[in-house]
């Protein structure tokens, strides 16, 4: 399953949802095999088995696959936020319920997770491709960061931008590393681990 979201799906959702997975994966392994510039459309709905112009129902363009796994991942995220176990938690609360999500979408979606970031590494415009989800990201962080220091549980004379950066570097570096190590820690408990280290400096 690509995306959990927690809604349930009729025959032809769940239909529409596994072959946007193939196209996805297809894609992927492709772009890793040749390179992004010369994987054609025609190559990876041949290999994702369905008709060319299925990939554009999907995707508008090749540029758009990249941008995936960040989407996905975002929209878990926003999903842990506004779950009604978060009315009335604290900004630091809903920072790690942040990343928690997005652990357990990685560990679900390992294989997925691990193309994607391969991709994104090896390929020289990967990350340039993929800024839109960046920006989204660090936003996202920007904001809860501002909460915290606005209800007094982080201190206010530090950046909120500055702050928001650093949490996401340490889940790019804690996915990464996650991906990259031979011994199959819990992702959850990395991230966890890592943004308490930025959250304990930014306590008021």
């Amino acid at each position: 399953m690509l995306v959990n979201s927690g809604r349930t799906l009729d025959r032809s959702q769940r239909r529409a949802l596994e072959t946007r997975r193939r196209l996805f994966e297809a894609a992927l392994k492709l772009f890793l095999k040749k390179g992004f510039e010369n994987t054609t459309v025609s190559e990876i709905t041949e290999a994702a088995d369905v008709a060319k112009g299925t990939f554009f129902t999907h995707f508008p363009t090749k540029e758009a696959v990249m941008c995936e796994l960040g989407s996905m991942v975002l929209q878990a995220m926003e999903e842990a936020l506004t779950d009604p176990s978060m009315k009335g938690a604290g900004a630091e609360e809903r920072i790690l319920a942040l990343f928690e999500s997005a652990g357990r979408w990685h560990e679900e979606n390992r294989e997925i997770s691990r193309l994607g970031i391969r991709l994104l590494v090896a390929s020289p415009g990967g990350a340039q491709t993929d800024l839109a989800n960046q920006l989204r990201f660090v936003r996202l962080l920007d904001g809860l960061v501002l909460d915290g220091q606005q209800k007094g549980g982080f201190r206010s004379k530090v950046s909120s931008e500055l702050a928001a950066q650093a949490l996401a570097g340490v889940y790019y570096s804690t996915v990464l590393g996650w991906h990259l190590s031979p011994v199959r820690m819990p992702l959850c408990k990395l991230l966890a681990q890592g943004i308490g280290l930025v959250t304990k400096g930014l306590r008021a």
